[in-house]
């Protein structure tokens, strides 16, 4: 899980990150966390990797409710949970389909309640996360969790899924920035692996759905790791 911490007040983000890091119920391990001090900052630098934004409301030039409506343009999918002094100042979280609210100053049983329900929303986020591809006659919707490998030829990049294979024209690379943050790791410079498929990764080879695929040494640290972390 990847989160974002919005909150212009040093020790409140401090406090909220306590909570977070004491957390014992992770799913996947955990989480990959960044803190930004302004909501414009973050939306600056906001890119659709983020699972969970726990964002204070009361901030100088953009409160936290102006910068979720405008996230929400951005993203659709992620989870908002509002940090507040005042609870009165979260009850206009139905405009941006806020999932929880805290109050200054957080709790860790406070926190812990609201990760039990936000990572079981984020999870069934993930297992309907759908990308759209483009086919010789149009786009296709490929649900994430059906796919086994992504493997490219020149330009030809071939999916390989549950339901059978089939190829596009395109680029490793942008379907690596897109799939990565969901658990797909590049093996070699011609796979891209979804990990919840990897049965077994013995010297230079990964089995995937009972296929060897050949892991180059250049990513074989980097790709381990990754393995290891989406099983922890």
């Amino acid at each position: 899980m990847k989160i974002a911490v919005v909150d212009d007040n040093p020790n409140d983000a401090n406090r909220l990150l306590e909570a977070l890091s004491s957390y014992e119920k992770w799913e996947d391990g955990k989480p990959e966390i960044e803190v930004f001090p302004r909501g414009i900052k973050f939306l600056d630098q906001f890119k659709q990797l983020f699972d969970v934004v726990f964002m204070d409301i009361d901030m100088p030039v953009m409160d936290g409710l102006e910068v979720s409506k405008k996230l929400r343009e951005l993203d659709s999918d992620i989870q908002i949970v509002f940090v507040t002094n005042y609870a009165s100042l979260a009850i206009n979280g139905y405009e941006v389909a806020a999932s929880d609210f805290l109050v200054k100053p957080v709790t860790k049983d406070g926190v812990y309640r609201c990760l039990d329900k936000i990572q079981a929303k984020v999870q069934d986020k993930k297992k309907g996360k759908r990308i759209i591809v483009k086919v010789k006659h149009g786009y296709q919707a490929v649900n994430v969790t059906d796919i086994y490998y992504i493997e490219v030829m020149k330009h030809d990049v071939t999916f390989h899924c549950k339901d059978g294979d089939f190829t596009i024209r395109g680029s490793l690379k942008e379907l690596e920035a897109e799939l990565s943050p969901m658990d797909f790791a590049e093996c070699s410079n011609c796979y891209l692996v979804n990990l919840r498929y990897v049965d077994s990764l013995s010297g230079d080879t990964c089995l995937v759905k009972g296929v060897e695929l050949p892991i180059s040494k250049t990513r074989k640290k980097d790709f381990t790791s990754k393995f290891l972390d989406s099983i922890a």
